[in-house]
């Protein structure tokens, strides 16, 4: 079987171990991002064929792909990243080729489609509304009160998410309307994700955790991304799972194994409300985290299933809890004076730094714009506690010049 890969990660090293014979079956279509520093020249010979694209999302790749299916007789095409999700359900549909379709793709990438199926089948879900203009912005607010989320429909993490808390702030969207964007009635509680493998509208294998602070927090108020998984008898970790498994029957199934990400509210009324699902693995260090968790690599067991392979999932037994800390440059622009060179905390797997000290950063641009990143096994049975020891200590080491010479604890930093 010959199958064609669209890849933006940097996962070509291991591809060999998912796929032992790449070198005849597997045709890759990849940003040059994930080619890594020594270029195309290192894979030269790995794979039956690969093409290195510079304008990746655009429609010139999607016509390679169509000519690269034809010419190695391609019967499956694979993703990792979300930005291929839809599009890569769109070419399976034109050169009829099986897995995920476009309706389930679509549940899957438009937040509005995705929780109006969830909330019809009884997922409880943010009151929400796809806008046109600002008037139906601020009836919305009207209706709902403030604060409001305004996203797009096909966001991804943070990126492009406004919360406006004030008149004034609905006021500023009255001067131009991109595309249809979604409101939603903010949801006020602490946040969840829930990672695993899914089939035929199934949680195959799934770990819920903890976020220590909102992804929101992190890109619009440098706080550190900090996660912890739950522990079995941790009355939120049956309460999550079900969840994720109302969801996922909830919404059009993808026809073979894929990974998946999902993130929930739990209110001060104690209900868990969905925030969103995707078909794939989480992103930052999450694929990271959960492979020293559980032994199994999120996309290799995605690529895996959609490919049709058979996948060796862990045994609950087998689980190891694990932790991440990642942490970014402040929201205001500041300069990186000084970082820690090692983690002395108890339960640390792996530290590393990748700041540049002296170097000045200009915000959080990216989840990939990143400092340092920590991962961790959990001592605890609950696992805030270690969550925040972990903070503290980063913002009693870190220190970052806001421009008047002076360098601030990363404690400061984050009330910068």
């Amino acid at each position: 079987m010959t199958l064609l890969l669209l890849n933006r990660r940097p996962l070509l090293d291991r591809l060999a171990s998912w796929f032992p014979d790449c070198a005849e079956e597997l045709v890759v279509v990849t940003d040059p991002s994930a080619l890594g520093d020594a270029g195309p020249a290192r894979w030269s010979g790995r794979f039956r064929h690969l093409a290195v694209v510079d304008d990746y999302t655009g429609r010139a790749t999607e016509e390679l792909v169509e000519r690269l299916v034809r010419e190695h007789a391609v019967e499956r095409i694979l993703t990792t990243a979300e930005t291929d999700v839809l599009r890569a359900a769109r070419l399976r549909h034109r050169l009829g080729l099986p897995g995920q379709d476009e309706a389930s793709a679509l549940a899957y990438r438009d937040k509005h489609v995705m929780k109006t199926l969830a909330g019809a089948a009884g997922v409880p879900v943010a009151p929400m509304r796809l806008l046109h203009s600002g008037a139906e912005l601020r009836d919305f607010a009207g209706e709902h009160g403030l604060p409001v989320v305004v996203k797009a429909v096909d966001g991804v993490a943070c990126l492009g998410q406004r919360v406006l808390t004030d008149p004034a702030a609905l006021r500023d969207l009255d001067g131009g309307w991109p595309a249809p964007l979604l409101a939603e009635a903010w949801i006020e509680g602490e946040t969840f994700h829930v990672d695993g493998v899914m089939a035929a509208g199934r949680v195959l294998f799934g770990r819920p955790s903890r976020y220590l602070h909102s992804q929101w927090l992190t890109h619009r108020a440098s706080a550190p991304l900090v996660s912890g998984m739950l522990a079995e008898d941790d009355p939120l970790f049956g309460r999550l799972q079900r969840a994720v498994g109302e969801v996922v029957r909830a919404l059009p199934a993808p026809s073979q194994a894929c990974a998946f990400h999902a993130e929930f509210f739990r209110t001060a009324e104690d209900r868990i409300v969905l925030c969103e699902i995707a078909c794939r693995a989480g992103g930052g260090s999450i694929v990271e985290a959960f492979e020293l968790a559980t032994g199994l690599n999120l996309h290799g067991a995605s690529l895996r299933g959609q490919a049709g392979r058979e996948l060796a999932l862990p045994a609950p037994g087998e689980v190891v809890r694990h932790g991440y800390a990642t942490w970014f440059p402040p929201v205001a622009p500041a300069t990186l004076r000084g970082l820690p060179a090692h983690c002395p905390l108890p339960g640390v797997v792996k530290y590393a730094p990748s700041g540049r000290i002296g170097h000045r950063y200009h915000g959080p641009d990216s989840p990939s714009h990143r400092v340092a990143d920590l991962f961790f096994r959990l001592t605890d049975g609950e696992p805030t506690t270690q969550l925040r020891e972990i903070e503290r200590w980063w913002a009693a080491q870190a220190r970052w010049d806001f421009g008047d010479g002076v360098a601030a604890p990363a404690a400061e930093a984050e009330r910068a």
